[in-house]
């Protein structure tokens, strides 16, 4: 069962309780159930002792929560974005199945009109806005109805819905980005609620160049760097274009972000001395890295199984005890970071001995052949605290002058370097080997188990 944002029972609480991270946007907000604002966090008891009926009662905060979060997206006028999209479905019925009224005139001339009573709610409604002096509320709930708008935070809840392709990390990008997006449309643009018409080319590149440059964060206190203003882009721009395609936004319409020049140049690449070879270890690097992460430890098994066989520390991280072969002759990536990460790995020497280890000493109720790397509880995954984990330790050892030169990821440049210059090696088979996409190949051995002996035996030279 999922226990997700429940607390087990203690000594002095006698049923399970609800708790978790106040989203960012509701923080400072009235709480309806409490009468007090929103802080960091948010708790409640769940009145219950029974497993299952607390869990049923979370289900049923958390959709409040998540209801006064979309709420909160759409801004104070939410009910013209409800208003206006009852009012649109109203008139694609009446579209879909109009129906006429026949009428004969004075003169015995007969005429048929169509009834359009939800265009004509439409146009009242947005006519009584506008002679109240909120001209913008009227024009946006007519573009809302009329389907010439449409509403931002609708289009973020249906675009999520529709993305089972992507990993919840990215959603949860994406998520983060939208609330940078709002805070800066809400003074760009005024518009409330927003609708994705309101940004232009304009509005787009203003919050590229402009907000997103000087952005600061505990994460980011000297700024955000190229590259991550480009993959904000990235992410805003698949919600647009996402619209366009599925038909809620004119084809015509140009998707903003689309290509949207990024004027802040990339900060100059160090020059590294020759005798440094970029992006990979040294032996005397590495045995130095070795000989303070002991094997046995979570961190040193995972260094280790990395430099021999090129894989991502979050893969060998998410090892459980099914992936490994019962020989413990090698091991399957089931996913990855791309859809190329799927594969077989072989195994030798001292990672065979690690993961052998392991995978005997899990068990059926915890069969993750890591279970004491801390993991992140939205995502689920541990590489992001395994990578940091390692960072403080190669400061430690080798210093901070390594910070622009190496990290746990150049792991695997090392190992394709060595891969690369193993004799007798074709490179299909390094890429097969290494998750990486490579010349396309039909006889993928964790698929079809087609010449896999003829893998093994490129791991081994590779390793050797």
């Amino acid at each position: 069962m999922d226990l997700k944002y429940m607390r087990k029972a203690s000594k002095g609480r006698k049923a399970w309780t609800f708790a978790m991270k106040t989203p960012k946007i509701l923080i400072g907000q009235l709480n309806p159930r409490t009468g007090k604002p929103f802080g960091a966090t948010i708790r409640y008891g769940l009145g219950s002792r029974d497993m299952r009926e607390a869990a049923a009662e979370r289900d049923i905060r958390l959709g409040e929560i998540r209801k006064l979060v979309a709420r909160a997206r759409r801004g104070e006028n939410s009910d013209i974005v409800e208003r206006g999209l009852t009012l649109r479905k109203g008139i694609l019925s009446e579209d879909r199945n109009p129906v006429w009224i026949f009428g004969v005139d004075a003169d015995g001339t007969e005429h048929s009109i169509k009834q359009e009573i939800s265009r004509d709610m439409l146009s009242g409604e947005a006519h009584e806005l506008a002679r109240q002096g909120k001209r913008k509320e009227a024009d946006i709930l007519y573009g809302i109805g009329d389907g010439t708008a449409f509403p931002f935070s609708v289009a973020l809840e249906k675009y999520l819905n529709s993305r089972d392709d992507i990993a919840i990390s990215t959603k949860n990008d994406i998520n983060t980005e939208v609330e940078r997006f709002l805070e800066f449309a809400r003074e760009e643009i005024g518009a409330d609620p927003l609708c994705l018409q309101h940004v232009d080319r304009r509005v787009a590149s203003l919050y590229l160049n402009e907000y997103l440059r000087e952005y600061r964060s505990p994460r980011a206190p000297s700024g955000l760097k190229k590259a991550s203003i480009e993959r904000s882009r990235t992410l805003l721009s698949g919600i647009w274009q996402w619209a366009i395609r599925s038909g809620h936004i004119d084809y015509q319409f140009i998707n903003p972000w689309h290509n949207q020049p990024i004027t802040i140049k990339s900060k100059p690449k160090i020059q590294l001395p020759s005798e440094f070879p970029e992006k990979i270890y040294t032996p005397d690097e590495w045995n130095a890295l070795l000989n303070a992460a002991p094997q046995g430890e979570s961190l040193g098994d995972v260094m280790r199984v990395c430099i021999a066989t090129g894989c991502r520390a979050g893969e060998v991280a998410a090892l459980t005890q099914r992936d490994v072969e019962t020989t413990g002759q090698g091991f399957f990536v089931r996913e990855g970071k791309t859809k190329n990460a799927s594969r077989y790995v072989p195994l030798f020497g001292l990672a065979r001995e690690i993961i052998s280890v392991r995978a005997s000493a899990a068990t059926p109720s915890n069969s993750t052949l890591f279970p004491d790397l801390p993991r992140n509880k939205k995502t689920g995954k541990s590489s992001a605290r395994i990578s940091q984990k390692f960072t403080r330790l190669r400061r430690r050892v080798l210093g901070e002058e390594t910070n622009d030169r190496l990290s746990l990821h150049n792991t695997r440049h090392t190992w394709r370097t060595i891969a690369r210059n193993a004799t007798d090696v074709p490179d299909r088979v390094v890429d097969e080997l290494g998750g990486w996409a490579g010349q396309s190949t039909t006889s993928r051995p964790y698929l079809h188990h087609l010449n896999g002996e003829e893998y093994r035996q490129a791991a081994w030279k590779i390793t050797v």
